[in-house]
């Protein structure tokens, strides 16, 4: 037997096999278009809603927040760099006696 034949002989158990998943297919399609309760739906948006509700105030705590926080980490930082920096050119005098 050779490689062709072998592999027909391995497809021809998936032919018999077709009209199962078909059919597994065609329940699942009827089970997604079956019609759906307004009162699940209606959950669904009230939950969704107060998910925004929620997601706009988050959003405006955060860019209150975060704007004074940033200037603040923004002076500490700036800060203890120009010290840093200062700190050194003191060094670098002081070591070549300037």
């Amino acid at each position: 037997m050779n490689a062709r034949q072998k592999r027909r002989h391995r497809r021809i158990p998936a032919i018999s096999s077709e009209q199962q998943t078909l059919n597994r297919i065609h329940e699942q399609l009827n089970r997604l278009q079956a019609p759906v309760d307004p009162d699940v739906l209606g959950g669904i948006n009230g939950k969704l809603e107060r998910i925004e509700t929620s997601l706009g105030d988050i959003r405006a705590d955060a860019v209150r927040l975060g704007t004074n926080a940033g200037a603040i980490a923004g002076g500490i930082t700036g800060g203890l760099s120009g010290g840093i920096v200062t700190l050194a050119i003191l060094l670098i005098k002081a070591k070549l006696e300037l």
